[in-house]
């Protein structure tokens, strides 16, 4: 369980270090939104094309690593939507809350 945090600190610890740094105006607005399009569309594909390449399929953790991410993806699909019908949203809104709490969770499983 410790690995597991260990490998996802990291993404959370750059996420706040980003957060910090826009709200402060460091750099300035573009760069952030050029940042944004780099990272998405160039630097993240390659790090998951990098990633799955290479990864050791042959482990005695592979197992307990699919079941961790499966029923954390699963909880996540789960809770939006329940949220959802909690909620009372529309088609439209619920299937948009459903994808941006599946979808970057699959992001950061293949990271």
């Amino acid at each position: 369980m410790i690995d597991i945090f260990l490998s996802i600190a990291p993404i959370f610890l750059l996420l706040v270090l980003g957060y910090v740094l826009r709200r402060g105006g460091i750099p300035s607005v573009e760069f952030w939104n050029l940042n944004d399009r780099l990272v998405y569309w160039i630097l993240f594909p390659a790090l998951l094309f990098s990633n799955t390449s290479t990864f050791d399929l042959s482990g005695d953790l592979l197992s307990a690593f699919a079941v961790a991410i499966y029923c954390g993806f699963g909880s996540a699909v789960i809770f939006a939507l329940l949220s959802s019908r909690l909620f009372r949203l529309d088609g439209p809104t619920a299937s948009s809350v459903l994808q941006g709490s599946a979808r970057h969770n699959s992001f950061i499983a293949l990271a």
